[in-house]
């Protein structure tokens, strides 16, 4: 095995940002450098980030933001338990709202309104 096969990959904040622009926000990789989130190395007065670990930052960044789809639950067959079922909605009910708390949403926005035309 050569030396060259053992060195990582190293990238230049500058190129850093071009390959992974989709994925880093302005000025990320300072704020992670700074704060010790991601280890880097001072060459010829650059800045330059081991790609592997740049890669497991940008995972890491992205899993935190991560929202898995909403998937039904699938019970083979058999009827809806109550920790399953949802109460029915009427057109128009914004979701996870029920109607008493609509009936109350109601009230609260009358009694409102009603102060701010006296």
């Amino acid at each position: 095995m050569s030396d060259a096969q053992q060195l990582p990959t190293l990238l230049s904040e500058a190129e850093a940002y071009k390959k992974y622009r989709q994925f880093l926000k302005d000025k990320e990789l300072r704020h992670a450098r700074r704060d010790g989130v991601l280890g880097y190395y001072v060459r010829r007065g650059k800045i330059f980030y081991r790609e592997d670990e740049l890669l497991a930052y940008i995972q890491a960044t992205l899993d935190r933001s991560y929202h898995p789809p909403c998937q039904e639950a699938t019970n083979s067959g058999s009827a809806p338990t109550s920790s399953t079922e949802l109460p029915d909605r009427q057109s128009g009910m914004p979701a996870g709202m029920t109607p008493e708390l609509l009936k109350s949403a109601a009230t609260l926005l009358r009694q409102q309104i009603s102060k701010n035309q006296k």
